[in-house]
């Protein structure tokens, strides 16, 4: 049992999109083990108090970046060797700040929740440190997405994976533990981090706390597969489970179908649906 402090990219002041729910059952299981306080961007410190009292914790804002970086900024970054796409949340100061919280609240533990989250992490620290990984975001930003994208473009995301992979790797070498939501992540992260010490936590659903729908009957099984689609790898699993799994599936189980339920601003779902079987 202790004191623990969130380091985080955003207040988790939603509880639908997957970041957030990750996030909201980290802290619940952090509060039974002690007091729990969270820093992270906020627009506002009231909206920080407004979070904490919901959640029953302390939470502290940080201030965030203006929108909108220009390329002088990515360009100097680059030229250190850190990542734009990792910094860009933070406003001036904010380090300073998580540097002054951790030396007045005096935490027996630092969890950074997300490589989002890891320009905040101090790098002279004598606490101890649990980097828990939505993502093993440099394989994210490394990997093609299908998404035409102009020259300029690809060449920011190489960059920005290689200096990504740093940040993770430095990281989890810091880290008493890392934590991954796959065994593909930890794998990944073992590639660039071959000393750090990983386990898998895989994503899971409190049924406990969900509403059951009544049980239908259905002339045929149908999957249902929700998640933002304006998300990269959403969207590319999407694609693979109704480009390539559904005609295998359907030559076995003919009236088989799929439900693609969530956010497809870019309509490439939409597309999909045009497919036998396969409903947006």
């Amino acid at each position: 049992a202790g004191r623990s402090l969130g380091l985080g990219p955003y207040l988790p002041a939603t509880a639908d999109p997957g970041g957030r729910i990750r996030s909201r059952v980290l802290r619940a299981a952090l509060a039974r083990l002690g007091p729990v306080s969270l820093a992270a961007p906020a627009e506002s410190p009231g909206r920080a108090e407004a979070l904490g009292a919901e959640l029953g914790i302390a939470v502290h804002a940080l201030p965030s970046a203006p929108r909108g970086a220009g390329v002088g900024r990515k360009l100097r970054l680059w030229l250190r060797g850190r990542s734009e796409v990792l910094a860009r949340r933070y406003g001036r100061g904010a380090t300073a700040m998580v540097a002054d919280l951790i030396a007045s609240t005096r935490p027996d533990l630092v969890v950074v929740d997300a490589t989002h989250a890891l320009p905040l992490l101090p790098r002279a620290l004598n606490i101890p440190v649990v980097l828990h990984l939505h993502n093993v975001e440099s394989f994210v930003l490394a990997r093609r997405d299908g998404a035409k994208r102009p020259l300029r473009e690809r060449l920011a995301r190489a960059v920005e994976a290689l200096t990504t992979a740093r940040a993770e790797a430095s990281a989890a070498r810091r880290a008493r533990l890392t934590i991954t939501v796959s065994q593909l992540d930890k794998e990944r992260l073992a590639r660039i981090a071959p000393a750090a010490a990983i386990e898998v936590v895989d994503n899971s659903v409190d049924l406990d706390h969900l509403a059951r729908l009544p049980p239908t009957r259905l002339d045929a099984p149908r999957l249902l597969f929700v998640g933002s689609y304006d998300y990269p790898p959403n969207r590319a699993a999407a694609e693979e489970l109704v480009q390539v799994h559904l005609p295998v599936l359907r030559a076995t189980f003919p009236g088989v179908e799929v439900e693609l339920v969530g956010e497809d601003r870019s309509g490439r779902v939409a597309e999909l649906a045009r497919r036998a079987g396969v409903h947006a």
